[in-house]
């Protein structure tokens, strides 16, 4: 992205198209090539911050740019309504601090006391990075003639991944069929889980081999699964997927 500086947009809040994604301005989308970054931190006015996760879509022969997964959280915490102004400045580092004024033409009084309900808080605008939130990383290895991973200096062999056991205990992951995984392009692949009594782990199936294929995973590559924020309903969550790329 361009140098932080002044670069800066509003939108006024319409729930119809803007509830669970966010439309980034097309005039804004020449600041935000060379971003490398699809996870995003919005610094809300009560100095806490939200993840979201920048997608690309194509409609209408045209690339456009939302905020997605996280967006409605942010919505939902600062009891956001149809009329009311956001504006966004950008601060570096992929983080925005985001303004809200109400029809009233001035500063929303409540959404400097709401608190992020994503399962992380900040108190300051830090640099958002996978190495703030929780992560496991898998190394894809060969033996055997089958696919093994190795998760936390642990070896075993599978043709699918696994969350690691205390992994998803402590997110409470265990209950949930699927996972939504984000690749560093943005797009989103929807993975089903399944819990094994024997060995007792959380395995990734259907939609791994697509995803992996579309990703070039080879033999040899260390992916880093980040968890970007509380799961947004009762079945599934999402993981950002960092390949080849360490903390």
């Amino acid at each position: 992205m361009a140098d932080s500086g002044r670069l800066q947009f509003f939108k006024v809040f319409l729930e119809t198209q803007s509830k669970n994604r966010l439309r980034i301005p097309p005039a804004y989308h020449k600041h935000m090539e060379g971003e490398k970054r699809q996870v995003f931190c919005l610094l809300g006015p009560s100095g806490d911050t939200w993840q979201v996760i920048l997608v690309k879509v194509l409609e209408k022969d045209s690339n456009e740019l939302y905020f997605r997964h996280g967006w409605a959280t942010f919505v939902k915490d600062h009891l956001i309504e149809n009329g009311d102004l956001l504006l966004f400045r950008y601060i570096g580092e992929s983080n925005f601090n985001v303004e809200i004024f109400g029809c009233s033409g001035c500063p929303k009084e409540a959404s400097f006391r709401v608190r992020c309900s994503q399962g992380r808080r900040s108190s300051a605008p830090a640099r958002c990075s996978f190495s703030q939130n929780p992560k496991f990383t898998t190394t894809i290895n060969e033996s055997n003639e089958r696919l093994g991973y190795v998760v936390i200096n642990r070896v075993f062999f599978s043709m699918w991944p696994n969350i690691p056991m205390r992994f998803a205990r402590s997110y409470g992951l265990l209950q949930k069929h699927c996972a939504t995984l984000v690749d560093p392009s943005g797009e989103q692949w929807l993975v089903e889980l399944r819990l094994r009594a024997r060995p007792h782990q959380l395995n990734m199936y259907s939609g791994w081999r697509e995803f992996s294929s579309s990703n070039d995973i080879k033999i040899g590559d260390t992916c880093v699964f980040e968890l970007l924020h509380g799961p947004e309903d009762s079945q599934s969550f999402s993981m950002m997927v960092h390949i080849n790329e360490l903390p």
